[in-house]
């Protein structure tokens, strides 16, 4: 009897390769079980002139098209499937839709390319005593009763994630909680087991687990198996969890899904929250958004089911003001408060300017590097613009006793953390941050802070993007949700804008008339939730061949290209992006667009982006 099977590899081709199984395997596992058992498991194979090389088989079956020599597969890996059919089905969608090869889709999945044989019978020590934990009732019933729950307290959302847990284990129930980034899982975990019996935590540690990319794969793939096998009740991840096994889970929360900590930056660029709907439609999974302040577009699609929790707030006071920044600092430190300011840009300095044709460089594409203009070829610059760094040797110059240190995601996580222990320990007077101290949110203490200072939004609120202004209005309104949280009084937020603009008081709004006002604007010129955009990247070597494509794209695509921009050379590669704009679905038209891509690309050497709504 003959049995062949289809694998696919982690590579960038678009298709299955046939092998057959030998009598040994054939014995070993159809005969003690059927065909279809091996559908999802890894096998070591020989792929082209590579030995002993992990795939994922995807098919099984008897009789095959396929006429040429058909290698033998050597073993497998797994005595169960890695992946389900589900996780392959929706794989094979997921790979359509972002014109990527079904095995690249699978290693998002799980890295399978491993060679590591991991012990599947994983058992958890039963020796912890089961313990009752106590639950508050009016928690319990907001995660079963509605899907999207606004926060304006951070104490309160600890509160109703930490009685979602217990109330989970207590039932015997699996829920998957994911967070932007490991660093809310660590800050989180810390929270959690605060003011808990010492017996309690060993119990609630024995049923929960976390899940990221930072730890190693045979961690990660412990907790997949134990999840899949009941033996956990809880999962705390990152957005690689919206892969993890469904078949048990019953709830599933997403904290700030509007974080762009949830969108992959490599292919496929998936945005995990979406991972998760299109998912849970084969199974009976209860969905709960989490946000302190979501996007417009987010309450838009939710707003029959969403619930504002409010607690009482402090009175903080928001001005637009301009250069106000010495007097609040010095002011501040006469009263032994502390200072926060956001700045908008990272590092020294912003751009590399071209001396030859004077054109500019984001410093972050240089940086390390030794430069090149991609114009005109030209190795001699000058710095221009103001980066934190620069911004913060300016600031030493209003007082000779004035403490300031900053933090960007120039500094390392354990530089950024100490920074942070100080400014809670109340060493230094004034931090200086970029936007990635929204990151810690759960660790840095404002009970000490008296002024929060955003310096030049007009550089935010004045990029070409038509989310700036939401963008800006979350920080503030979050540094208020922070403030109140702390019981901060009399705290000020102060926003420094030199252009006077009408729509710049919407800043200073509350949510609800916030989103009334934006949608309605949204609606007038047609961006989302009242369109769909994708951005599509491509990259080559050959640019002639670029511009062929990119010019039979438009011909194609007249009434739906939103914008294109200039092709460009980088380290010998030429990019071009197209966005591509359209009130209903998409899919007729990027399914035309990929029949043209495949005719020009090569898909092992040139690269391709697909983006849905993306960050403009």
């Amino acid at each position: 009897m003959k049995i062949f099977c289809n694998i696919v590899f982690p590579t960038p081709l678009h298709q299955e390769f046939t092998y057959f199984l030998s009598d040994n395997i054939i014995k070993q596992y159809v005969e003690n079980g059927s065909m279809e058992s091996l559908i999802g498991c890894r096998a070591i194979v020989d792929f082209g002139r590579q030995k002993n090389v992990v795939g994922v088989i995807v098919d099984v079956r008897k009789e095959t098209d396929y006429n040429k020599d058909i290698k033998p597969l050597k073993s497998i890996i797994d005595t169960k499937p890695l992946f389900s059919f589900e996780q392959i089905e929706f794989a094979r969608r997921l790979a359509e839709k972002y014109f990527v090869s079904l095995g690249i889709v699978l290693n998002q999945f799980f890295p399978y390319e491993e060679k590591i044989k991991f012990e599947q019978s994983i058992i958890v020590s039963q020796k912890v005593k089961k313990i009752e934990i106590n639950v508050e009732d009016k928690y319990v019933k907001l995660y079963k009763d509605k899907k999207l729950l606004v926060f304006n307290n951070i104490n309160e959302k600890i509160l109703f994630y930490k009685n979602v847990i217990f109330d989970i284990i207590n039932q015997n129930k699996y829920l998957i909680i994911l967070f932007p980034s490991n660093v809310y899982i660590k800050d989180f975990l810390q929270i959690l087991f605060k003011n808990i019996d010492e017996k309690t935590v060993m119990w609630i540690k024995s049923k929960i687990m976390s899940y990221t990319g930072e730890q190693p794969i045979k961690e990660r793939y412990k907790v997949w198996q134990l999840f899949r096998n009941k033996q956990i009740n809880v999962v705390l991840a990152t957005r690689i969890g919206s892969f993890l096994p469904f078949e048990n889970v019953t709830n599933i929360i997403i904290d700030e899904p509007d974080s762009l900590g949830y969108k992959n930056q490599e292919v496929p660029m998936y945005h995990a929250p979406d991972i998760i709907e299109e998912r849970i439609k084969k199974y009976k999974i209860l969905l709960t958004y989490c946000s302190f302040v979501p996007s417009v577009e987010f309450v838009f699609k939710n707003k029959k089911n969403i619930e504002y929790i409010k607690n009482d707030e402090k009175q903080i006071s928001i001005k637009i003001v301009k250069s106000q920044l010495k007097n609040i600092i010095i002011e501040n430190i006469y009263k032994f408060r502390q200072t926060i300011v956001i700045f908008p840009y990272k590092g020294y300095v912003r751009f590399l300017v071209c001396t030859i044709c004077k054109h500019k460089v984001p410093i972050k594409k240089v940086l390390l590097e030794r430069f090149v203009c991609p114009k005109c070829g030209s190795e001699y610059y000058e710095l221009i613009g103001t980066g934190i760094q620069k911004f913060v040797q300016k600031l030493f110059y209003i007082n000779k006793n004035l403490s300031i240190k900053y933090i960007d995601s120039t500094l390392s996580s354990t530089k950024i953390e100490k920074v942070i222990t100080d400014f809670n320990n109340e060493k230094f007077d004034v931090l200086v941050s970029t936007p990635v101290l929204f990151n810690y949110i759960y660790r840095i203490n404002f009970n000490n802070v008296k002024s929060i200072y955003f310096a030049f939004l007009d550089n935010l609120l004045y990029s070409s993007s038509y989310l700036s202004y939401e963008n800006v209005f979350k920080l503030i309104t979050l540094c208020k949700i922070l403030l109140n949280s702390y019981n901060v009084e009399n705290g000020e937020i102060y926003l420094e804008i030199f252009h006077d603009n009408e729509y710049n008081n919407i800043l200073l709004s509350d949510l609800k008339t916030f989103y009334k006002k934006e949608l309605k604007i949204r609606k007038e010129l047609e961006f989302p939730p009242f369109c769909e955009i994708v951005k599509i990247t491509f990259v080559s070597k050959d640019e002639n061949k670029l511009k062929k494509l990119v010019s039979l794209i438009m011909e194609q695509q007249t009434n739906s290209i939103f914008l294109t921009k200039d092709i460009i050379s980088e380290k010998g590669m030429f990019k071009n992006e197209i966005f591509i704009k359209a009130k209903k679905n998409l899919t007729s038209q990027l399914k035309q667009i990929k029949s043209l891509v495949f005719q020009y690309i090569n898909i092992t050497s040139d690269k391709i982006y697909i983006e849905y709504n993306p960050v403009l």
